[in-house]
């Protein structure tokens, strides 16, 4: 009996004990969700990796406190931003008469971000195109970005139920109809080449298998992805050392059960007649939707760029856009992408341009959560 006495109060202090733990536990989770707020990115993926239930809790207050991509007119969210969000992409877009140190640059952004084995693109373009809020959550703009000499970093943060895939081409060999094979499952297929001939002729097979099977045009694809894109001056890879690597005809797939994307290409200079017809396309946003854009213009259309981007933002209000002036555009309209068995509009197919030239594509991504 007196063993029995003395057991009692232990099993009391365990019970007491185990609350305690559970306080314990609460005040912990507080804790580690105060520490969480004031790491980097990197660092967070540090601490994620110390134990299971810090990784599980890193992921949950990621997703319940941080946005996409950046919101008009929010600057003061970019801190959040830049703190927990790692990219899955980044493109480093200049103007072909500046050039920079694009080693110090991802050596730069490699002390925020884990970016190592992260797809980065270093693009030299006439002029990029990009929303308006420099300091948005898709826009770095550390000390050696110059924005007074068109330079841009853009990071596309990792975004539930969207997937992006790159596929680079060799301009010194013919395109093969299984190299294509991979973009025809995605729902939308960005395109950029360079302005040599062989990329031209790589870029033109790529949209090519795109839209026939085979080398003749005889069999018209009922099922397409949309599809933009154009040709700039330099495109080129930025491995983890720093180095470029040549990367003269580059395609990037977007994928996602939950992602929807619409493309059309504007050949006039009648603008409000198209963007009515594009919005109308695309229809508003979903709510709880996020919405972003990529734009191609051609250089020819330079003089009437201002007044083009205002009744973008006209149609599309809030929506960030991404793109640059180009020497030449790609474009598979959404309306063409859609099945298509009526043959009178598969002939309409088989004349199509595949390089246009004093044109403007575009491409609009839906993402639904």
């Amino acid at each position: 009996s007196s063993r029995s006495e003395e057991r009692i109060p232990k099993q009391a202090q365990q019970q007491g004990f185990t609350m305690e733990y559970g306080h314990y536990i609460t005040q912990e989770y507080s804790i580690l969700k105060n520490i969480f707020s004031c790491l980097t990115a990197k660092e967070l993926k540090v601490c994620a990796c110390v134990c299971r239930d810090w990784k599980k809790m890193a992921e949950k207050f990621i997703q319940h406190t941080v946005e996409c991509y950046h919101k008009p007119n929010a600057a003061e969210s970019w801190q959040e931003f830049n703190k927990l969000i790692n990219p899955s992409l980044i493109f480093y877009l200049e103007i072909v008469k500046y050039g920079g140190r694009v080693d110090a640059l991802r050596g730069l952004i490699s002390k925020t971000y884990d970016i190592d084995n992260v797809p980065f693109y270093r693009m030299i373009t006439a002029h990029p195109i990009f929303t308006p809020c420099l300091r948005g959550k898709m826009i770095y703009n550390p000390e050696s970005v110059d924005m007074e000499k068109g330079q841009t970093l853009i990071l596309f943060p990792q975004i539930p139920g969207l997937k992006i895939n790159k596929f680079e081409f060799d301009k010194k060999y013919a395109v093969k109809p299984e190299q294509v094979e991979p973009l025809l499952s995605a729902k939308g297929v960005i395109l950029l080449a360079e302005t040599s001939s062989p990329c031209v002729t790589a870029s033109n097979r790529i949209v090519h298998y795109l839209y026939f099977t085979g080398s003749k045009k005889k069999e018209v694809r009922s099922e397409r992805p949309c599809l933009a894109g154009g040709l700039l001056a330099k495109t080129c890879r930025v491995d983890n050392e720093g180095k470029t690597i040549p990367s003269p005809v580059v395609a990037f797939t977007f994928e996602g059960d939950n992602v929807t994307i619409h493309s059309d290409i504007n050949k006039t200079f009648e603008f409000e007649p198209f963007f009515k017809r594009l919005s109308e396309n695309a229809g508003q946003i979903p709510n709880g939707a996020e919405r972003f854009a990529f734009i191609f213009n051609c250089i020819g259309r330079f003089e009437y760029g201002d007044e083009e981007l205002k009744l973008f933002r006209k149609y599309f209000p809030g929506v960030p856009y991404f793109g640059f002036w180009s020497y030449g555009e790609f474009c598979i309209p959404d309306s063409h992408a859609r099945n298509m068995t009526d043959p009178k509009k598969i002939k309409i197919d088989r004349h199509i341009r595949y390089l246009n030239s004093a044109c403007a594509s575009y491409m609009i991504i839906t993402i639904t959560h």
